[in-house]
C-alpha cells in the first residue's frame, strides 16, 4: 500500500503555506478561468467519445467509511464514468492537504478536522461531497482503565495536534473535567497503524481508532476494552467527504461532477445487502485488516451511517470548527459555509 512518510507537524505546516502561497502566486500570473473551463470542456467532450480522465485520489484513513474509492474502483464505477482512478492510502490529514495544494492529488478523502485545519491555515481548499455525518471512532483502554478519569497522568496516543483522534481526546477529557494539556501524556505518533502499534506494545495505554482498527486493537490486548463507543454518539461530524482545491472546483466541474456520481453508486453499494461480501473483502485488502469478522462488523456500523445523497452539512462542519477553536485561535469565527459546495451533490439530485 503506498504511503507517505510522516514529517513534524511544524514543517508539514511551513511547506504547506509555502506551497499555498506559491500557488496563488502561479495563479496571478497563469491562465484564467475561462481557459481552465475550456480545458475541461475538452476533457468532457474526450470523456464522452471513450476516453477517461485520470485522477489521484488520496486516502487518509483505513477506515470503513473512506475506504469508498477503493470501493468505487473495484467495482467498476469509476471506469462507468469515463474515470480512471488511482487511490491511495496516505496516512494523515495534512500529508492529504498538502498533496492537493501541491498537486500531486487532484482529490482527498478525509475526516474533519483535517480539512478545517488545512482551511483555517489559509489552504484553498473546500469539500464538494460527504457521505458520513457521525463518526465511527472508539476509546480502546488498557486493562485497570474503567473511566475517563481513571486516564490521568497515563500516556494517550493520538495522531498529531489538530487530528481527528486529537480533537476527540481534547473532548473526552474537557467533558470528565480534565485539562487536555496538562492532565495525560500525549504521544504524537503519526497514523492509525502506529497508533496501534504504540497501544498492542504498552507504550501508551489509550488511544482513539477508527473502526476495523478500533476492534484490531482490543482483539490484540487481552483484557483491553472500547470505553467509549462513538458510534452511537449524538454529535454531528464530517466523518468520511471528498475535498478539492478551490481551483479544482472552479475549472474541472464536469470531472468533479463524474467522480461524485462514481463514489454515489458506491455508497449506494454498500446499502445492497448483495454486495457486502464483496465489499467486505475489498475493504480488508485496502485497509489489510485480515481478520473479515472484523471488518464486517466495521462495515455494518458503517452501512448504517451512509448519506447516499452525499450532501455536505454547513452544521456538521461548524460543530468542528468549534471544536478546533479550543488549540486554534484562527478557526475562531471562520465561517463554515467557506468549507462546503453542495452544487456538485445537489446536480447528482437534478437540483444545481
Amino acid at each position: 500500500m503506498p504511503h507517505i512518510a510522516s514529517s513534524s507537524p511544524t514543517r508539514r505546516l511551513l511547506a504547506l503555506l509555502a506551497i499555498t502561497a506559491s500557488l496563488g502566486a502561479a495563479a496571478a500570473c497563469g491562465s484564467s478561468n475561462a481557459a481552465g473551463s475550456n480545458a475541461e470542456s475538452k476533457a468532457a467532450a474526450s470523456s464522452s467519445a471513450g476516453a477517461t480522465t485520470k485522477v489521484a485520489i488520496g486516502v487518509a484513513a483505513p477506515t470503513a467509511e473512506q475506504s469508498l474509492p477503493a470501493v468505487a474502483a473495484e467495482l467498476g464505477f469509476f471506469k462507468a464514468h469515463g474515470i480512471e482512478a488511482d487511490v491511495k492510502l496516505i496516512p494523515g490529514g495534512p500529508q492529504i492537504t498538502a498533496g492537493l495544494v501541491g498537486g500531486s492529488l487532484d482529490f482527498g478523502v478525509y475526516s474533519a478536522p483535517g480539512p478545517e485545519v488545512g482551511a483555517v491555515q489559509k489552504a484553498p481548499i473546500k469539500y464538494v461531497g460527504v457521505w458520513t455525518h457521525k463518526s465511527n471512532l472508539g476509546l480502546v483502554v488498557a486493562p485497570g482503565i474503567n473511566s475517563v478519569e481513571d486516564l490521568k497522568g497515563k500516556a494517550i496516543a493520538v495522531s498529531s495536534p489538530g487530528t481527528t483522534t486529537a480533537i476527540y481526546t481534547d473532548m473526552l477529557l474537557r467533558k470528565a473535567g480534565l485539562d487536555p494539556a496538562t492532565s495525560v501524556i500525549r504521544r504524537n505518533v503519526g497514523g492509525q497503524g502506529a497508533a496501534l502499534s504504540a497501544f498492542a506494545s504498552g507504550q501508551v495505554k489509550a488511544a482513539i481508532f477508527g473502526a476495523p482498527v478500533t476492534y484490531t486493537a482490543v482483539a490484540k490486548v487481552p483484557g483491553a476494552k472500547i470505553l467509549i463507543d462513538y458510534s452511537g454518539e449524538d454529535f454531528a461530524w464530517p466523518y468520511a467527504g471528498i475535498v478539492v482545491t478551490k481551483s479544482t472546483a472552479d475549472k474541472k466541474q464536469d470531472t468533479i461532477s463524474r467522480v461524485l456520481a462514481a463514489l454515489q453508486d458506491a455508497a449506494k453499494a454498500y446499502k445492497d445487502p448483495a454486495k457486502a461480501d464483496q465489499i467486505v473483502a475489498i475493504i480488508s485488502k485496502f485497509t489489510s485488516t485480515t481478520d473479515l469478522t472484523l471488518v464486517r462488523k466495521s462495515f455494518d456500523v458503517a452501512v448504517a451511517g451512509i448519506d447516499t445523497s452525499m450532501l455536505p452539512q454547513e452544521a456538521d462542519h461548524k460543530n468542528v470548527l468549534e471544536q478546533l477553536a479550543f488549540t486554534n485561535p484562527a478557526a475562531k469565527g471562520f465561517p463554515a459555509a467557506d468549507m462546503v459546495d453542495k452544487s456538485f451533490a445537489e446536480k447528482l439530485h437534478g437540483n444545481g
